[in-house]
Parts: C-alpha cells; structure tokens; sequence
C-alpha cells in the first residue's frame, strides 16, 4: 500500500520531470534561436553589470564581484550558449532574491577557475522556510547549467553552524580559454551545410 506521502512525493517527481522536460524543449530552442541571428549574440558576461544595474535601480543592494584575476567580463570568451547560461543563472537569482527575499543583500560572484567558470548568487534573507515557491525557475536552471556540461545546486544558506538564513544559487560551467585565434575551418565539397 502507497502512502499518501509516497504519493505526494511520486506526483511531485512527475511535476519537476515534465517542467524539466518543457525547460529542455525550451533551451533546444532558444539555441536554434540564437544560431540564426545575424551576429549570434545573447546577453552573456558583458551584460551582467547591465543586469544588476536594473536590478539596483529598484532598491535592491546588488554587488557583482569578479574574482581570480578577472578584470572585464570582457576578457573572458565563453561559447554563446554558455554566457547566456551564466546570465540566466544570475538573472533568475536576482529576480528570486526580489520575490522571496525582499529588502535582503544579493552577492554575485564570478570567478574563474580554469577550466571552469563559477557564478555564486546568494542573499542574506529570512530563511527558505518562509519564502515559498514551486521551483520551476530552479529546475529550468538546472537543465540549462547540466545541459552545458556544468554542475548546479540550489538551497538554503550554509553557517558554520548548519543552515543560516538567505538562499544560494551555485553554478560551475565549463570554459575554454583561447589562447590564439583558431585558423578558419576548411570547408570540403564533400560536407553539407545545415
């Protein structure tokens, strides 16, 4: 016999398997969005202190950190698709610390740990417990970040003393580092383009 909490959970696992499934969907698409454009460009690093402009000029206390010897988010070449997984991550941490945390201080922190870029976003709000939601923006984010490879994590604030309170958002993406510019692909008549 099923208990009403095993039921409970097996519904909820059927929910975040369909949001994810749609999150995919979704990502598939924007990507072939984004390889159509002219100049193949999304908002990616050079748009995140645009981003938390915006988000401070609503009164909320942003600070965007760079880390590891990164001077201009500029200097840091990412696939297109990665750069805009980094901005999503940001984006939905900023909009989260606005919903579920009003009034709290948000950190975000890009640090460049060849070969892996991290981005950390984190509030000093009340605790998760009072800030609920049904974690549709998490799971999307998720599959964006596991979909380039990376690893993602999402939660209540760590103390030395077990969970404090605030929430951070946690992503390490993978990142390639030119050192010179690649020489143009040669194209033969046997290959097809799409």
């Amino acid at each position: 016999m099923v208990s009403r909490v095993q039921a409970a959970a097996a519904v909820r696992a059927d929910q975040e398997a369909a949001v994810a499934a749609r999150e995919r969907d979704r990502i598939r698409l924007e990507e072939e969005a984004l390889e159509r454009t002219p100049s193949g460009r999304a908002p990616g690093l050079t748009a995140l202190p645009g981003l938390a402009a915006a988000f401070r000029s609503t009164g909320m206390p942003v600070d965007l950190s760079l880390t590891a010897g990164i001077e201009d988010l500029s200097e840091i070449e990412l696939d297109p698709r990665l750069g805009l997984a980094v901005y999503r991550v940001v984006e939905e941490g900023l909009e989260n610390a606005r919903r579920h945390a009003p009034a709290s201080n948000v950190r975000v922190v890009i640090r460049l740990d060849p070969p892996e870029l991290s981005v950390l976003v984190s509030d000093d709000g009340p605790p998760a417990s009072t800030a609920p939601g049904d974690g549709r923006g998490l799971i999307a984010l998720r599959e964006r970040v596991t979909g380039c490879g990376g690893r993602f994590s999402a939660g209540p604030a760590r103390t030395e003393g077990g969970i404090g309170s605030g929430w951070t958002i946690q992503a390490r993406l993978p990142a390639t580092f030119p050192t010179t510019t690649p020489p143009p692909a040669e194209v033969r008549p046997d290959q097809t383009s799409r």
